[in-house]
C-alpha cells in the first residue's frame, strides 16, 4: 500500500494524495541492522514520499550543490531569498553493534534529502538548519530541518570595517509596528520566491509582492530563521505552536519501528495543518524560528511544533475571522 502526501507551498494547505513509500532496508551479517527509512519527493515541503525504485546514488550527486548553515540569521552583506520549509525523518532499529560510521551515514542521508528538497526548490543554501534525535530501547527517530534559500552579495551592504572611534553603528530598524507602516519600503526581496512557479512540481498559486509589485510571493511562509532586523510587521508577534501524540502500540522490535514509520508522516501533516489553522486565527502570515521536535516514550509518540508568527505587508494580509453559528 502506498500513501503519498504532498504539501502546497503556497497555501500553506496540503493535499493527501494516494501514492506513497516507505522503505524498509535491511543488511544481514553478524552486526544485523534494520533501519526503516521514511523518504520524501523532493518537491514536498513538508512531508511526502517517493517509490523505493526512486531512490538511486545520483540523488546525493545531485545535492553536492546545496550548502547547509546552521546560522539562525542571514549573514550580514547578504541577501536573501527565502523558499520555504524543509524536513526529513528516518526510522531506524537499533540492532547489532553502532558504529560511528553507521551514525554517519544515517546523518547524511538525512542532509542529502534535505539538501535535495532545497534543490528542488531553486535554491542553494539550508540556512537555520538544525538536527534532532530521539531514542527509546531499541528504537530511533533522528530527524533535519532548516529554510532553503538563495543567498547572494548585497551589492549595496557596505564593506569597510574601518570605522572611525566616533563613529557610530547605523540605527537598525525594530521588528516592532512602524508608524502607519512608513517601514513598508524596506527590503521584502526575501520573500520573493526563488523558483519559477510554473517548474516546481506541486501545485502553487503564487501572488505579486504587496510592496514593490515586481515579484512574486507565497501566500504563506514557514521559516526555521530569525526574522529580519529591518522586518516591517503589521502587528506584535504572536506564539504559535501544536501538538500531535500516538499512543505506541509496540513496546519495542521490528513492528514498533513499522508502526513509528507509519505514524510520522500523519503526525506531521497534522503538525502542519494546525500551525496553518493557528496562523491565520492570530492574523498572521508568516511563521519565524520554527522549530519541530518529535520525542518517543514508553507509551507515545509526540510531535511538537513551536514558531513566533508575524503579519508581514510583503506577503496577502490574512482575511479576519469570522465565526458564524448554524
Amino acid at each position: 500500500q502506498h500513501k503519498q502526501f504532498i504539501m502546497d507551498e503556497v497555501t500553506m494547505s496540503p493535499r493527501v494524495d494516494d501514492a506513497a513509500s516507505r522503505t524498509m532496508r535491511r543488511t544481514s551479517g553478524s552486526t544485523r541492522e534494520t533501519a526503516l527509512t521514511i523518504t520524501r519527493d523532493p518537491s514536498a515541503l513538508l512531508i511526502g514520499s517517493t517509490a523505493a525504485g526512486d531512490i538511486v546514488a545520483p540523488v546525493a550527486a545531485q545535492s553536492q550543490s546545496v550548502q547547509i548553515l546552521t546560522l539562525k540569521s542571514v549573514p550580514e552583506g547578504c541577501r536573501s531569498r527565502l523558499g520555504g520549509f524543509v524536513t526529513a525523518q528516518a526510522v531506524k532499529l537499533l540492532v547489532g553493534k553502532r558504529t560511528a560510521a553507521r551514525w554517519d551515514g544515517w546523518w547524511k542521508d538525512i542532509r542529502d534529502e534535505v539538501k535535495t528538497h532545497a534543490q528542488a526548490l531553486g535554491c542553494t543554501h539550508v540556512i537555520g538548519y538544525s538536527e534532532n534525535c530521539a531514542i527509546h530501547a531499541d528504537l530511533c527517530i533522528i530527524s533535519g530541518c532548516g529554510t532553503a534559500a538563495i543567498l547572494e552579495e548585497d551589492e549595496n551592504a557596505t564593506h569597510d570595517m574601518t570605522l572611525a572611534p566616533d563613529e557610530s553603528a547605523p540605527e537598525v530598524k525594530s521588528c516592532s509596528k512602524p508608524p502607519g507602516l512608513a517601514g513598508v519600503g524596506t527590503e521584502c526581496s526575501c520573500f520573493h520566491i526563488p523558483y519559477n512557479p510554473a517548474s516546481v512540481p506541486f501545485p502553487m498559486r503564487p501572488v505579486d509582492c504587496k510592496l514593490c509589485h515586481s515579484s512574486q510571493v507565497p501566500e504563506m511562509l514557514f521559516a526555521t530563521l530569525e526574522p529580519p532586523q529591518n522586518l516591517p510587521v503589521v502587528q506584535p508577534g504572536a506564539h504559535i505552536n501544536a501538538q500531535v501524540a500516538r499512543r505506541k502500540v509496540y513496546p519495542s522490535g521490528e513492528k514498533s519501528a513499522q508502526y513509528a514509520s507509519d505514524q510520522i508522516p500523519f503526525m506531521t501533516y497534522n503538525l502542519h495543518r494546525q500551525l496553518v489553522y493557528k496562523l491565520k486565527i492570530s492574523g498572521c502570515n508568516a511563521l519565524f524560528g520554527l522549530s519541530i521536535q518529535i520525542d518517543i516514550g514508553d507509551e507515545l509518540i509526540v510531535a511538537q511544533a513551536t514558531a513566533t508568527g508575524f503579519c508581514v505587508p510583503a506577503l496577502p494580509l490574512p482575511r479576519p475571522l469570522e465565526i458564524r453559528s448554524r
